[in-house]
């Protein structure tokens, strides 16, 4: 049988840790997909109302869904850097922690196991 593993960790070499990891590499990507989700968001209250000449739906749609599907089919879990909600919090909780020392945003509470995906699912049948 052939097994063929196209898994590379790319943050296991210490000099693409450093280029990976460095803040003067991170920022600028952060503060791209924050921008471009208050251009989608901005777009889509004040744009076109035209599908096909207002950016958020072709940017979600075509290039969004499209091209992080392939990226991270080829490349890896990408959302995890990308994801603009996950960085806007880190950056929130950041600026409370200098306001209030010691104390986090976040509420810390665990995920309550009994409910499942079932709030996914309620949400997604809501939306669809």
């Amino acid at each position: 049988m052939l097994v063929l593993d196209w898994r590379h960790n790319l943050i296991g070499h210490r000099w693409s840790k450093g280029v990976l990891t460095s803040p003067l590499t991170l920022l600028p990507v952060k503060l791209v997909s924050v921008l471009l989700l208050g251009l989608v968001i901005a777009t889509g209250f004040g744009g076109d109302s035209s599908p096909l000449l207002n950016f958020s739906p072709v940017f979600v749609w075509v290039i969004w869904w499209v091209g992080m599907s392939i990226t991270v089919a080829l490349l890896g879990n990408f959302w995890a850097l990308l994801n603009p909600w996950k960085i806007i919090f880190g950056w929130a909780e950041g600026i409370h922690r200098l306001v209030r020392p010691g104390r986090n945003l976040s509420l810390a509470r665990d995920y309550p196991a009994r409910w499942g995906i079932w709030p996914a699912l309620a949400l997604f049948l809501i939306n669809a």
